[in-house]
């Protein structure tokens, strides 16, 4: 809700500007209200235009999961101990950027690979 908000208030407020400026006829008004809606499309809205919102064709915007991440759950399960699984080192933040094949980057998903037992990821 809070982006569509957003986006009527922007609308409205860019609106009443441009009245403002044409009613009273205000060249310099007028000249900045066009470059700052061509730079707010051109410029913002930049991913858009080139096709890179999702990646290209060269790099695309993949996230494959190295395998042994599933052979070292499995062997924790197969280990048959109760406790907790530390992963090191601790982040202490909410995000991570791994290396892998297609890289990643993004929130810290140590818990979600390791099911086998709880997991303690986050350092303070």
């Amino acid at each position: 809700m809070i982006p569509f908000a957003g986006s009527m208030l922007f609308s409205i407020g860019f609106f009443n500007l441009a009245s403002f400026f044409w009613k009273r006829n205000i060249l310099a008004g007028k000249a900045i209200i066009i470059l700052s809606f061509g730079l707010f499309f051109g410029i913002y809205h930049w991913p858009f235009w080139t096709g890179t919102l999702f990646g290209t064709l060269e790099r695309r915007n993949f996230v494959e999961v190295p395998q042994y991440y599933q052979q070292a759950n499995q062997w924790i399960s197969d280990q048959k101990k109760v406790g907790n699984i530390l992963h090191l080192p601790l982040s202490t933040g909410d995000s991570s950027v791994y290396r892998w094949q297609y890289g990643y980057s993004g929130l810290d998903s140590n818990v979600a690979f390791f099911t086998s037992n709880p997991s303690i990821s986050m350092g303070f």
